[in-house]
């Protein structure tokens, strides 16, 4: 019987090679370009709210840096029925026809109440049809305190709390095509890696980010608040070699926002591969952990390496045992 064709694959990825997929930045600000004060950011530079004109989110000068402005969102008393303010600023794009990732990345803080009572703050992801998606809950109440994860139907109980008065980066890739996001705080601390990303039926396409604020009581909303800043959408290209020959998938090669790389790539289910990391393309050796992956059930096979940030530079190779 003929032996089965072996399947080594040279990915020249060394944070070089992702890094040259292509990079559209949607949009960025610092807020330093809008007035100061209540009200600012609604009907300037695309900005929307649910709720304009009743000084619930503007911008803000001096919280945590002389000379900054960011913008805020929080502690007045919302008018009407609804116990959710909005706001955000749309992109609208489609990135699973794209074939991309969209990366949102923004400066935030809970600022806590003073008169004992408590509200949730979102990070929150919308489609073009201005549903929501999914969301990084920062729960301010006493009942519910800490990170959350909304894929549009139920909450996950993150079990990572967060400090008031500091400032975390927290960065969200999303994968529309695979349905998969991941979110990190910075300094390693990642919330959650390839999670599902919505459970909703609606239309998957990136119509906007938004910061939300949840009134848990209308008649006693809390005078908390959440100060956001550096707000930045990035649509990059993901980087996938072409098919070998023999017609096997070629893993497609991504780096996560906390410095991780993630090589997938599909197979026959429980078929067994290697994985070899090589520093300069001669010598190769498969020392990485979980350098051994067995593909599932579904036929996809994934590979982790949690210590490329600690390199400038490596290589990937994919192979039969």
């Amino acid at each position: 019987m003929p032996s089965k064709p072996s399947l080594i694959i040279p990915l020249l990825l060394a944070l070089g090679f992702v890094s040259q997929a292509s990079e559209t930045v949607h949009y960025a600000t610092d807020f330093s370009e809008f007035e100061s004060g209540d009200d600012t950011l609604v009907g300037n530079d695309g900005w929307r709210s649910s709720h304009p004109n009743q000084g619930l989110h503007g911008t803000i000068d001096d919280v945590f840096e002389d000379g900054n402005r960011s913008g805020t969102i929080g502690y007045n008393i919302p008018q009407g029925d609804s116990n959710v303010v909005t706001l955000w600023r749309p992109i609208n794009v489609d990135p699973a026809a794209n074939g991309s990732l969209i990366t949102f990345s923004v400066d935030v803080a809970v600022i806590d109440s003073d008169n004992n009572a408590y509200d949730s703050f979102y990070v929150s992801i919308f489609n073009q049809e201005d549903q929501i998606l999914a969301s990084v809950v920062f729960d301010n109440t006493e009942e519910a305190f800490g990170l959350w994860r909304y894929d549009g139907d139920a909450f996950h109980d993150l079990s990572i709390s967060f400090d008031h008065v500091r400032v975390y980066p927290l960065t969200l890739t999303i994968d529309f095509a695979n349905n998969q996001w991941s979110a990190d705080l910075g300094d390693n601390l990642v919330l959650f890696e390839d999670a599902p990303f919505t459970v909703s039926s609606a239309v998957k396409n990136f119509g906007d980010a938004a910061v939300e604020w949840e009134v848990a009581d209308l008649e006693d909303p809390g005078t908390n608040w959440l100060y956001f800043d550096n707000w930045i959408v990035t649509e990059k290209g993901v980087t996938t070699p072409n098919p070998e020959p023999d017609g096997l998938t070629v893993p497609t090669i991504r780096r996560m926002p906390n410095g991780r790389v993630r090589l997938t790539w599909e197979a026959t289910p429980g078929e067994t591969f290697v994985v070899e990391r090589s520093p300069d393309l001669v010598n190769w050796s498969a020392d990485g952990p979980n350098s051994e992956v067995v593909a599932e059930d579904d036929g996809s096979a994934r590979y982790v390496d949690g210590m490329a940030n600690t390199v400038d530079v490596r290589f990937y190779r994919v192979r039969r045992p």
